[in-house]
């Protein structure tokens, strides 16, 4: 029989609580606080009468065997039965794994509870690793400490009750504090601000909203790969491990994730502060000081594919981990570098173990000569954004150019009104005497590429390397960090300020061309795929294209009719969207720049109204779906068929990404012909 312990003896009425639960095996505890205890009748049925979700305790612990009893009994006498746990023993150093094993058994449980015992101390991040690789998909697991316990008997009916009520994925929320031996203070939660959810920017959102109890199914949790639990120094993470596994969850939930409104969690300071690696007890310590201060930045500062990076960039900085400054800088350089931070280096606390390709100082006082004798032990590319003795001073418009060996030039335009969202132009030109088709009759190419997306950037220079292209990469600003037109997005109807900052880019190179006297331009958008045999193929079509006022060179066409004749080669538009890539001609420059600068209509919705105006006889109370063939335009605006180029759908600037074998499907794109 299971030994009866008295957790802590101040606590009159819980240990009456727990003795009644140890020495009962049908009958559940009255309940010792109604407001706590009470099962509601209602939200029972109700919650019966839909889906009955099956829930997995995820409980990671070492050395707790003062808390067992109490955290299992929570489990054990929950109100909705369809539940299983388990628990993995961190190879506890006391009675914890023994206790567990013979709570299980003395309650009969070996169905309902499954136990590791790793052999030896990986801590948190591994643990629940291991745990949720065995849970099954459509599981909803609930991330429980093995010194915590739940709320109250009711928290699975009413996390089942909002599953069932919400369309959610994930939830966090609302906890109880346990402190000197009481319950002492509520610990609540907010959803996650809406911008937040559409740019995905949890990471550097600064406040932690995903706290006790989170919950989200399995499918979700065991998406990430052992990499993913690997810290600065290519070792498994002993802290902030809940805001690594959220991060990664709430990122590809979809934004299905809501905060609920109960508390759910007895979260149990006291245990933790006897944690020598807890957050409580970082003050006298300076080894988990600085890890923690280090481990931030990098949780924070990095993409969430940090573990394929093959290159590393150590970065010494006095910047705060959510100061906006260096976030963006870090943005120039993580979608190819892992990057760690430091911001003092002190031996035998902090040392460096892994291997570096630079070294950069970015807005850091405290650079020495005796510093970067050391750190070139290992390595000798050294450079910082502050000027100092020899170092090499680098800005974020060379930062990108710099660590990729580009010899392009920089140059920066002045588009007036538009400077807010214009960053600097690159210009790609090839030395080799074999020049890409495009520029052998066109006057211009033009690239469009938002400055955080360099890992969009280097897969277009790479292409425009491969085919040879010499165009200008005006590399623009997001809409969102520009007051006056964030201010000018609020007073449209655009759905999101992307769609906007998309008009106005295509608006900049339209000036540009029209300033320059260019009788005829592409503009072509930073994650375009050419097809495979491009030049060949654009010189074969270059009759039909230079004939033309504008061409699709690659279309999104959402709706296929009759209507539509393909001739060789093409068809005329017909509800065509896309603008990833498009050859325009002069002669309607002023037209694209006058209604692009009314800013009332998507680029695809402009030239819409252009080639396919409705014919005077036309009903205008009733949307026209025919083709005008008697406007002005008709077969001088066209779509060319198979198309140069496609869009790479899998992530977007402006909406959610998509499946790209889905969307070819749609768009009638085959893929076998494109360079993916």
């Amino acid at each position: 029989m299971i030994k009866k312990r008295v957790i802590h003896p101040k606590q009159a009425e819980y240990r009456k609580m727990v003795e009644r639960i140890a020495n009962s095996k049908t009958i559940l505890p009255q309940p010792t606080n109604p407001k706590k205890n009470i099962v509601n009748r209602e939200v029972i049925e109700s919650s019966q009468t839909k889906k009955m979700h099956s829930f997995v305790f995820i409980i990671t612990s070492y050395n707790n065997e003062k808390w067992v009893e109490r955290n299992l009994n929570s489990i054990k006498y929950q109100t909705y039965t369809k539940w299983r746990a388990i628990y993995v023993d961190d190879a506890s150093t006391d009675k914890t794994y023994e206790l567990v094993n013979e709570f299980v058994t003395y309650n009969k449980l070996s169905d309902k509870i499954m136990i590791i015992k790793n052999d030896r101390n990986y801590k948190q991040a591994y643990s629940r690793y291991i745990a949720f690789k065995q849970c099954n998909d459509d599981e909803i697991c609930c991330l429980l400490d093995g010194d915590d316990w739940l709320y109250d008997t009711n928290v699975l009916t009413k996390l089942n009750k909002f599953y069932n009520s919400n369309d959610v994925l994930v939830t966090y929320g609302k906890y109880m504090t346990y402190e000197n031996a009481q319950e002492t203070k509520v610990v609540g939660s907010k959803d996650y601000p809406k911008v937040v959810i559409q740019q995905k920017t949890y990471r550097h959102h600064p406040l932690w909203l995903a706290v006790h109890l989170r919950t989200g199914y399995a499918k979700l949790f065991k998406s990430y790969p052992h990499g993913y639990l690997l810290d600065f120094n290519n070792e498994l993470m002993t802290v902030s491990t809940d805001q690594n596994e959220m991060f990664w969850v709430l990122d590809r939930s979809n934004g299905k994730h809501k905060v609920t409104n109960f508390i759910a969690l007895t979260y149990n300071k006291d245990a933790s502060r006897e944690n020598v690696n807890s957050y409580y007890n970082t003050t006298n310590n300076k080894t988990q000081q600085l890890y923690r201060t280090e481990l931030q930045y990098f949780l924070k500062l990095n993409q969430l594919n940090r573990f394929r990076k093959q290159e590393t960039i150590l970065i010494f900085t006095d910047l705060s981990v959510d100061d906006r400054k260096l976030q963006l800088f870090c943005e120039v350089i993580n979608f190819k570098y892992k990057l760690i931070f430091k911001n003092e280096l002190v031996d035998g606390i902090n040392d460096i173990k892994v291997k570096l390709n630079y070294i950069c100082f970015f807005d850091y006082k405290n650079i020495t000569n005796e510093l970067i004798t050391r750190l070139k032990d290992y390595t000798n590319n050294i450079f910082c954004n502050r000027k100092f003795e020899h170092l090499p001073k680098i800005t974020k418009n060379t930062l990108f150019l710099k660590l990729n060996n580009y010899n392009y030039k920089i140059v920066k335009k002045d588009f007036k009104e538009y400077n807010p969202l214009y960053e600097y132009t690159i210009i790609v030109n090839h030395d080799d005497e074999s020049m890409s088709s495009l520029n052998k009759y066109v006057d211009k190419v033009y690239c469009i590429n938002l400055v955080n997306n360099n890992n969009k950037l280097e897969s277009f220079i790479t292409m425009a390397k491969k085919y040879k292209i010499n165009c200008e990469i005006l590399r623009m600003n997001k809409l969102v960090d520009s007051q006056t037109f964030m201010r000018t997005y609020k007073k449209t109807n655009y759905t999101s300020p992307g769609e906007l900052g998309c008009i106005l880019s295509h608006l900049m190179c339209c000036i540009d061309a029209r300033d320059n006297k260019y009788k005829n331009i592409i503009i072509l958008e930073d994650d375009c795929i050419p097809i495979v045999n491009l030049n060949e193929e654009f010189e074969r079509n270059k009759n039909i294209i230079l004939d033309k006022l504008y061409v699709y060179l690659g279309a999104s066409q959402w709706q296929w009719s009759d209507s539509i004749d393909i001739y060789n080669n093409y068809y005329n538009a017909w509800r065509t969207c896309g603008s990833f890539a498009i050859y325009i001609n002069y002669e309607i420059l002023s037209i694209l720049i006058s209604e692009y600068k009314k800013m009332d209509k998507t680029v695809d919705k402009v030239m819409h109204e252009y080639y396919n105006e409705t014919p005077i006889t036309h009903n205008l109370d009733s949307e026209y779906y025919g083709v005008n063939k008697t406007s002005p335009y008709y077969r001088r605006c066209i779509v060319l068929y198979p198309n140069l180029f496609i869009a790479d759908v899998t992530t977007s600037n402006i909406r959610e990404g998509q499946n790209m074998n889905k969307r070819s499907i749609k768009m009638k794109w085959k893929l076998d012909l494109y360079d993916m």
